[in-house]
């Protein structure tokens, strides 16, 4: 079987926000992993992986699990399209002198 993770010490940019997204919508679908990993047809360690920010979905895996959370994949993936009316982005907080 072919893993697409990414190793750590090369996670692209943008990991640590489509971990922050993914989680959010889950857990706002009232979904646990197991249950999300049923619904899109995806294996529970690709999505504890990804929500774990170990692995960098391919786009029909996102497709996939978007559709099972009901939201968009360009959001999920980017925060990009249309985002949910629930979703309320977190700042970053600022760093101390």
């Amino acid at each position: 079987m072919t893993r697409s993770a990414t190793p750590n010490a090369n996670t692209p940019q943008g990991a640590s926000e489509l971990k922050r997204r993914f989680r959010k919508a889950r857990e706002h679908a009232g979904l646990t992993l197991r249950e999300l990993a049923t619904k899109s047809g995806q294996p529970l360690s690709t999505i504890t992986d990804i929500e774990g920010g170990r692995r960098m979905p391919r786009i029909n895996t996102l497709e996939k699990i978007a559709q099972a959370l009901r939201v968009s994949s360009g959001w999920l993936a980017y925060g990009d399209g249309i985002q949910p009316d629930w979703y309320t982005p977190t700042e970053p907080k600022p760093e101390a002198p």
